[in-house]
């Protein structure tokens, strides 16, 4: 599996497709906005004009969008994927979106003849343009073990959640925590700030408490900036 279709070129597609390229994957793209390519063609994206052109050839199909809508169109509408992606490729939806939506789209790619997979990734763009993120499974184990590499290309660890929609589900509640503690800290960064501690030596005395986190590491240096 080397050739790659990407859709949805926004921060974390430009993160998968940068990754991708460099591990020597063959990958199209294709964004509503055509300036969201220009970036990436250094790199060796080919530059699709729309769904066709992108999932041409290809033998995964990654949805990564950034919202319902936009991922149902994708899936679901006139020249959509279930009309445009060759029949052997593998449908990969990656976005955050609801469990429902992630059955109704698997219940149509079988309905169509296409093997799918629920997998969101766990990390912000800059974790998967590190090679620290996580992808979250749901689906069909042996469709997982064809992608394998594919996953292993892109992220740091791919984790097997269950049926479709449990990884939906999975990263729903994992954006959940992570905003209840980015909020925190911000909470914790102002409580002190007020009270006439620097925020970056409140940061440096909270990186080396128990109140740490990989959000507190990511967003604590933006905050204090």
């Amino acid at each position: 599996m080397r050739r790659i279709g990407i859709i949805g070129i926004g921060l974390l597609g430009s993160a998968i497709a940068s990754r991708l390229l460099h591990a020597g994957y063959e990958v199209a793209g294709y964004d509503l906005r055509p300036g969201a390519l220009k970036s990436l063609a250094a790199e060796g994206l080919r530059q699709a004009d729309g769904l066709a052109s992108a999932t041409e050839g290809a033998e995964a199909v990654l949805a990564v969008l950034p919202t319902l809508e936009s991922v149902e169109a994708v899936f679901l509408g006139p020249g959509g994927l279930f009309a445009s992606a060759p029949p052997s490729a593998v449908l990969i939806q990656m976005s955050t979106i609801s469990p429902e939506l992630t059955q109704r789209l698997a219940a149509g790619a079988a309905g169509n003849g296409y093997r799918f997979l629920d997998a969101p990734v766990s990390g912000t763009s800059l974790m998967v343009a590190r090679g620290d993120s996580t992808v979250l499974v749901g689906g069909d184990e042996a469709t997982l073990a064809l992608c394998h590499d594919l996953f292993s290309a892109l992220a740091g660890k791919t984790e097997f959640v269950g049926p479709v929609g449990s990884a939906s589900l999975a990263k729903l509640a994992t954006n959940l925590l992570v905003a209840l503690n980015t909020a925190a800290l911000a909470e914790a960064l102002v409580l002190a700030a007020k009270g006439g501690i620097d925020p970056a030596r409140m940061l440096e005395l909270l990186s080396d408490s128990a109140a740490a986190s990989r959000m507190m590491e990511i967003r604590g240096p933006l905050m204090v900036a």
